[in-house]
Formats: C-alpha cells, structure tokens, sequence
C-alpha cells in the first residue's frame, strides 16, 4: 500500500522503496515492477520509503525497476533455456553488477546486503516466478 498527497506531491512507499539497499525477501517480481512503474507515473516529488532517507525525485524509484526488469530477463532466459537449471546455479550467473553499485557504492555492509536481498533473495523469487509460468 502507498499514500500519496498529490497536492503536496509527496508519496509514501511502505517497503514497496527502501532505501537505499531494496528489501527483495517477498513478492512477485512482475507485480513488483508493475507497481514501480504505475509510482513513477504519479507527480510526487517527495517519496518516503519505508526504510531509509527521504527521497526527491524519481531517478531511485527508475532505478529500482530497471534493476527488477533486468534480473527477471535474464531469469527468464536462463529458464527458458534450461527448464532444469537449479536456482543456485542461476543465482551464480545473474549480473547484478551495474546496480550493485549505484544502490551500494563501496559500503561493504550495504553490499553484503544488497548481495544477499537482491542477489539471492529477489532473484530466488524471479526463478521461483519463472518456474511457475
């Protein structure tokens, strides 16, 4: 659920947007990425995440979905081509590199968690996702 005050264009994410390393421990991938984009849609200048700074703009809330979008790609590539492939073997080849540090910069404790939320956790979900289509 998300409040938005489109008067005072400002915009309350719940954990929908955390900041600035995503929470990836549930949900559905396409929904997820569904319902970033719809956010970006609405004129709210000001995002409240659900943990983390308070954020101007839209760029986090872009990023976030081009980094969801990606993931569940090359997700979907790998199970496409290989309906037996193990989800550890895709967690092994998913190039998260690119967004890891943009959300993570050198931080080895935010890295250590973006490692785990996005690298295993939300890619755990994209294959669980794919596997059931």
């Amino acid at each position: 659920m998300v409040a938005y005050l489109p008067k005072e264009k400002i915009l309350a994410s719940g954990d929908l947007i955390v900041s600035p390393v995503p929470y990836a421990f549930d949900g559905y991938p396409s929904e997820w990425i569904k319902t970033l984009e719809a956010v970006a849609q609405l004129n709210a200048d000001t995002i409240v995440p659900g943990h983390g700074e308070v954020l101007h703009g839209k760029s986090y809330v872009n990023l976030l979905a081009d980094m969801m979008k990606s993931i569940v790609i090359q997700v979907d590539a790998k199970v496409a081509a290989n309906s037996e492939i193990s989800l550890q073997d895709v967690q092994k080849t998913v190039d998260t590199k690119k967004f890891r540090e943009s959300f993570c910069g050198s931080d080895k404790s935010a890295c250590g968690f973006f490692d785990y939320s996005i690298g295993q956790k939300f890619v755990e979900l994209a294959f669980n996702e794919a596997k059931a289509r």
